[in-house]
């Protein structure tokens, strides 16, 4: 199930804070609709490609959302990006099976869960305090997620770039997460 984590290090890397991409100071705006929420307001399909990664850690089946483990991003028709602190626990053993869903709502009937092929993690990650390397990437079979726009990746380099040029001190960085409420 585990691919050596070495393998994605040049992905994992290049996807180092690329999800972060901002919004121009004071314009977050959310679209109607009431699928996620972003600073307490609906953000409707605005953020599709979000997703909850799940892992059956009661050992029931992956049936709803209270196997909903953390959150991610698609950033390929096939690749989804994680925190390497959510495939590298305790909890999770290597060769655990995890599932990505990008349904609004992880407890209707209609949800679906994709069943991941494997995961990676940066080989960086935990060998520091501040955790700079907690990267993974979750791999979904081909043709799962048709219909899902990844999230379109900046450049590499390109937070550097607005370092230099002084623009990111004004910058507002989104930190999107995927939630479910239990009623």
């Amino acid at each position: 199930m585990r691919r050596s984590p070495k393998s994605a290090l040049g992905i994992a890397l290049l996807i180092l804070f690329a999800a972060a991409c901002a919004d121009k100071p004071g314009t977050l705006t959310a679209p109607s609709g009431a699928n996620f929420i972003v600073n307490g307001q609906p953000t409707g399909n605005a953020y599709g490609n979000v997703g909850a990664l799940l892992f059956d850690y009661d050992q029931n089946g992956v049936i709803n959302g209270d196997d909903e483990w953390c959150s991610g991003s698609l950033i390929t028709p096939t690749i989804f990006l994680t925190a390497g602190h959510c495939v590298v626990t305790s909890y999770t053993p290597p060769g655990s099976q995890f599932y990505v869903s990008f349904a609004p709502d992880l407890y209707e009937k209609s949800a679906s869960f994709i069943k991941a092929t494997s995961y990676v993690w940066d080989p960086a990650y935990g060998h520091d305090v501040a955790n700079l390397h907690d990267l993974a990437l979750v791999f979904l079979p081909k043709n799962s997620t048709r219909g899902i726009t990844p999230l379109q990746l900046p450049p590499a380099g390109y937070l550097d770039q607005l370092k230099a040029s002084g623009v990111i001190n004004s910058l507002i960085f989104v930190n999107v997460g995927y939630g479910v409420s239990a009623t």
